[in-house]
């Protein structure tokens, strides 16, 4: 028998425990995580149980329209289950997800799948399941991504190359810190208001809190030239990706390659153990509008597009697994 539970603080063990062996989840997904902003969004969380065993996640919020996310603090969300999982259980735990909301009123659910490269092994029955749901792709995103594992390498821009070369040429140098204060203030914060009006999504307090609270996830990487910062990467790390949270560089960094020289050294030297580097998306506001520039940039260390797709679906609609599934 499945039974769905709200998230409280009593069933953190049992949500910890589940995202330990989950195949799809990630430490974003954990309350470590997630619960730095609370404060801001009206949780809606849930845990699956069968049989009195804890075997899925979803983490979500409530939105003012009356509809729930998952997640609306997030890069993504969605039902996240065992590594063990079989596809029919996991679209019956779907199924009990949009019951449940169904029955507490609300009507429409929203979700941000988990791109396929943070799975520690691929799989798309959830998607499947929103689909016998009738959910409806509403966005997607193109992020670009470095395929450490494949085969066929694809090669690099030339210019990439060239600027990584004159970073070498011109002494700059790199180091991993634990503190986050040199980049932020000094790079990253003028950088987005000069050039985009706007600040970090984190504030600096923030990422120094999630990176201790996080061990070993976040980690910061600064470019100098003779002890001045120049440029620097802050990295989110999973199991199976780095993912590029935030870049950023000064003018002179700019001028001499101090990115190039970083991520080639990331790529090819730190996290060359892993299968895919993400770069992160390279929409603007709308999701058909891309930043061709930074696309470029991007394509440069041999990424290349994957897409995140964001669904909306009716949760009266969870009868129409139930009856394949009989459920």
């Amino acid at each position: 028998m499945i039974r769905i539970e709200k998230y409280d603080e009593s069933r953190k063990v049992a949500w910890e425990n589940l995202l330990s062996c989950a195949v799809n989840g990630t430490f974003l997904h954990s309350r470590n995580f997630m619960d730095y902003h609370r404060d801001r969004f009206k949780d809606a969380s849930v845990l699956v149980y069968e049989d009195g065993e804890c075997v899925g996640i979803f983490p979500a919020n409530y939105e003012s329209s009356g509809k729930v996310i998952s997640h609306a603090g997030l890069t993504y969300g969605g039902l996240i289950v065992e590594f063990g999982t079989c596809s029919k259980d996991t679209m019956r735990h779907l199924a009990a997800i949009l019951k449940f909301f169904y029955q507490e009123g609300v009507q429409i659910l929203d979700i941000k799948l988990v791109p396929d490269f943070y799975h520690k092994n691929i799989r798309q029955d959830i998607e499947y399941g929103l689909k016998l749901a009738k959910g409806k792709i509403e966005k997607m995103d193109l992020t670009c991504v470095v395929n450490l594992r494949s085969n066929i390498e694809i090669p690099r821009q030339k210019s990439r190359i060239k600027g990584a070369e004159k970073a070498r040429n011109n002494e700059v140098y790199i180091q991993e810190t634990s503190r986050f204060e040199e980049f932020w203030t000094n790079v990253l914060t003028p950088n987005l208001m000069k050039r985009h009006g706007v600040k970090p999504v984190h504030t600096l307090d923030e990422i120094q809190y999630l990176h201790d609270k996080n061990e070993g996830r976040i980690r910061q990487f600064n470019v100098y030239q003779k002890d001045e910062i120049i440029g620097g990467t802050t990295i989110f790390e999973t199991q199976t990706t780095a993912h590029t949270q935030y870049i950023s560089s000064t003018v002179k960094g700019r001028n001499l390659g101090a990115l190039d020289y970083l991520f080639i050294y990331l790529i090819d030297e730190v996290f060359k153990k892993k299968k895919y580097f993400d770069f992160g998306a390279v929409n603007e506001e709308s999701e058909w509008n891309l930043n061709e520039g930074l696309l470029f940039w991007k394509e440069g260390f041999g990424a290349r597009g994957f897409v995140q797709r964001h669904y909306s679906v009716e949760t009266k609609n969870y009868s129409l697994i139930e009856q394949i599934f009989n459920t």
